[in-house]
């Protein structure tokens, strides 16, 4: 199962270059109708608070991304157990599916086109570098770090084509353009790891076959 989703600054002190065997990271999401059309400003208008938020520990990852009050999405991944479950809750209920990780190593997108440029900006106190990558026909700009370091097999989560960690990262698609901006990072998980790596399908959910 491919676990690739697109779809908040408060940073506590950590050592540059550092590799982090636990961390947590929160993305803001902020939206803007480009065009004109009613369906661009309903879309807007019912993805007002969404968020992203990614979770990371020896051989786990975790990503729960919010769309507004639509939906929320959860991807769990145990390479220990070799299981990854993913969980959608919306209007049309609590989904749950299992599945296997993908190798890391073959995880990039080879059809995706990744363009490095010189353009440097400092976010966050991050020294980031500008890539764009074009893939299926939607462009994303992606301001990316070195400095950030997660000590994972699959730290590139959010994009396996990117040669580091993004700090963040744009797109305009259905005449929406999505902007995510990290906000706040932490170096230890709050919670024990059982309750937040779980692959257990939760109470309530339905487990249903992928395609």
């Amino acid at each position: 199962m491919r676990v690739l989703i697109f779809i908040s600054f408060l940073f506590i002190s950590i050592t540059s270059f550092a590799q982090l065997k636990e961390a947590y990271f929160q993305y803001n999401i902020e939206l803007e109708a480009v065009d004109s059309s009613a369906q661009a400003k309903q879309t807007v208008a019912m993805l007002r608070n969404s968020k992203m938020e990614l979770y990371f520990a020896p051989n786990k990852t975790r990503m729960d991304f919010k769309m507004g009050g639509i939906s929320m999405t959860s991807v769990i991944m145990d390479r220990d157990k070799d299981v990854v479950l993913s969980l959608n809750e919306s209007f049309a209920g609590k989904k749950a599916m299992l599945g296997k990780p993908d190798d890391p190593s073959e995880v990039k997108n080879s059809n995706a086109k990744t363009t490095a440029f010189t353009d440097q900006k400092t976010i966050l106190g991050y020294k980031c570098t500008k890539f764009i990558v074009e893939e299926n026909g939607v462009t994303t700009v992606y301001w990316i770090t070195k400095d950030i370091r997660i000590d994972s097999k699959d730290q590139t989560i959010l994009n396996s084509n990117l040669p580091g960690f993004p700090v963040a990262f744009s797109k305009v698609e259905d005449g929406v353009k999505m902007s995510f901006q990290l906000t706040n990072m932490k170096e230890k998980l709050d919670n024990p790891l059982e309750s937040i790596f779980f692959t257990d399908v939760p109470e309530g959910f339905t487990l249903v076959k992928g395609n």
